[in-house]
């Protein structure tokens, strides 16, 4: 497995990666097209963004490093994510005192919303990178914090079958979501299957 076992490439691999991930998921978002829609419901929701930091973390040799690997891929994916809605015309409104109807950048709103969501990575970030670098474990804990993902997917997915489903795309979310709940259990059962094998093999030999 690649880890990234200095400062400078943990930083490069944090910014790269966190700013590439928030412009493509805008991107994805913004696109418009029918066949990236289930794309599109997987990427722009929450555990998906935490197991970015996640796998940042776990790559990321030392605790110290997957800390921050794990805050500065939330706060770039933020950045790219906004950038890239902006690019695409996201915080352009109408000026009310311009009878011809001219556009304006609404920077207030943008900003906003950076500084919203980066003040969220800071918080979360390095706990998602902490839970990143355990998940390397091979004991209880690590298996906790295989653990995690899976849970915070489900739970998420739970959540937004029963209040996100919106009239004419029930079909296309219910069949998403769903997809990724069973995905989530069947992966979190398979983890403590192979931990529990894993052990009883140790014990045996």
């Amino acid at each position: 497995m690649v880890r990234l076992r200095t400062w400078p490439a943990t930083l490069v691999a944090a910014i790269v990666g966190g700013f590439v991930f928030g412009i493509v998921v805008s991107a994805i978002n913004g696109a418009g097209i029918p066949a990236l829609v289930p794309v599109s419901l997987i990427l722009g929701v929450g555990w998906t963004w935490a197991g970015a930091a996640i796998l940042l973390g776990r790559l990321t040799a030392g605790w110290q490093r997957s800390a921050m690997a794990g805050v500065t891929v939330l706060v770039l994916a933020v950045c790219g994510y906004y950038i890239g809605d902006m690019l695409r015309g996201g915080y352009r409104v109408i000026d009310p005192s311009d009878p011809t109807g001219a556009m304006f950048l609404d920077w207030g709103n943008f900003a906003n919303h950076v500084l919203f969501w980066s003040i969220v990575s800071l918080i979360v970030g390095p706990l998602l990178g902490l839970i990143g670098s355990g998940s390397r474990r091979g004991d209880a804990l690590g298996l906790v914090c295989k653990l995690i993902l899976p849970a915070v997917a489900a739970a998420e997915m739970v959540d937004r079958l029963r209040n996100d489903l919106l009239p004419g795309a029930e079909h296309v979310r219910a069949a998403t979501w769903s997809v990724v709940l069973v995905s989530a259990l069947a992966f979190a059962a398979l983890l403590i299957v192979w931990h529990l094998v894993k052990r009883f093999a140790t014990r045996r030999s």
